[in-house]
């Protein structure tokens, strides 16, 4: 069994985080952030608050397939790089309504398995995404580690 995690980062991702973690970079077929051995299991997508709201209006069929893809996830996360309280303000550079974006954010998070984050900047996000990994991580060697020998839960 090993004792750390390593942190995938996807080769896509533009500006990635750093790590207090070990971390390499890979190709992820969903996502931006995994863990090795975890790819297929859990990812985190990262998103700055006019990142996500064009997923929201230009890029939001591309987008929707990538939910898609992450409902075989067991858990996927989109960590965005802003506050609830900015989105409610309007506080981005395209003219949608906020309401459309949250109400968006309330049919994704009721149509797919994802859960989204919210963190205050950057700084934040990657504090979080390490966090989100570290105890998936943590749950993931609970979980192997109570089962009987041979059997692979995954």
């Amino acid at each position: 069994m090993i004792e750390q995690p390593t942190i995938i980062i996807d080769t896509r991702e533009q500006l990635p985080y750093d790590f207090a973690a070990a971390s390499t970079r890979a190709a992820l077929k969903t996502g931006d952030y995994s863990l090795a051995g975890m790819e297929s299991l859990i990812a985190v997508e990262r998103k700055s608050l006019d990142d996500f709201v064009s997923c929201i209006t230009a890029g939001r069929n591309r987008f929707e397939r990538e939910l898609c893809r992450a409902d075989e996830l067991q858990k996927f996360w989109i960590v965005i790089e802003s506050t609830l309280t900015r989105i409610e303000q309007g506080l981005y550079r395209s003219k949608v309504n906020p309401e459309s974006v949250l109400g968006t954010l309330a049919a994704w998070s009721n149509r797919h398995k994802v859960s989204f984050v919210f963190a205050d900047n950057r700084q934040s996000a990657a504090k979080m995404t390490e966090r989100l990994l570290r105890h998936a991580w943590n749950e993931h060697q609970k979980k192997q580690a109570s089962q009987p020998a041979g059997i692979d839960i995954e």
